[in-house]
């Protein structure tokens, strides 16, 4: 009977997980987003400043985020391997449309390896109008605070440079909240 039972209550547990993925899954993005990204849900306050080491363009332009003061800072580390990091980007690129001469710019930095960087630059062309950076030395995963415990993660930087900010994991970029968020860090 008790073998019976916890095989019976294990394919409860499982069925019951199911069902909250599946309805989660499922759900329109616009109900999604409003549980995904609400700014006061997903985003961790927290301090700290610019990294200081570099990435680069596609041309292989060395840049770094010291170039982005005076706006508010996005940077969005992701790779093509990982697919919330794949779900989210036409978000982003859906804010940075919205944004048009605001203040705000959206630096999406692919950690891929120097052996993926084609690919990810393939699909950064797919999500104009997003620029391409790239992580070619892999230095600038270690060298954000908070490091990111995965992919994506995304730090929200204030105009002076001063981290406001990290969303760990997926986001819908494009939602009411976090657009109000931006905009008001634009303005002050």
């Amino acid at each position: 009977m008790i073998a019976r039972f916890s095989r019976g209550a294990g394919l409860i547990a499982l069925a019951l997980a199911l069902y909250v993925i599946g309805g989660t899954a499922v759900q329109p993005a616009a109900a999604a987003a409003g549980h995904l990204i609400a700014a006061d849900v997903k985003l961790k306050r927290t301090a700290g400043g610019y990294p200081t080491v570099s990435f680069v363009d596609g041309a292989g332009k060395a840049h770094t985020m010291a170039e982005f003061k005076g706006k508010v800072a996005v940077l969005n580390l992701w790779a093509t391997w990982c697919a919330p990091c794949k779900t989210e980007m036409p978000t982003l690129a859906a804010l940075q449309k919205s944004f048009g001469k605001a203040p705000i710019a959206i630096i999406p930095v692919s950690v891929d390896t120097p052996r993926a960087a084609d690919k990810a630059k393939a699909f950064m062309a797919d999500n104009a109008p997003l620029p391409f950076f790239h992580d070619s030395e892999g230095a600038l995963t270690p060298a954000m605070k908070p490091t990111p415990e995965g992919y994506p993660t995304t730090y929200i930087f204030d105009r002076k440079g001063k981290l406001y900010g990290v969303v760990s994991g997926e986001a819908d970029w494009a939602s009411p909240k976090m657009k109000a968020l931006l905009l008001s860090l634009a303005k002050g």
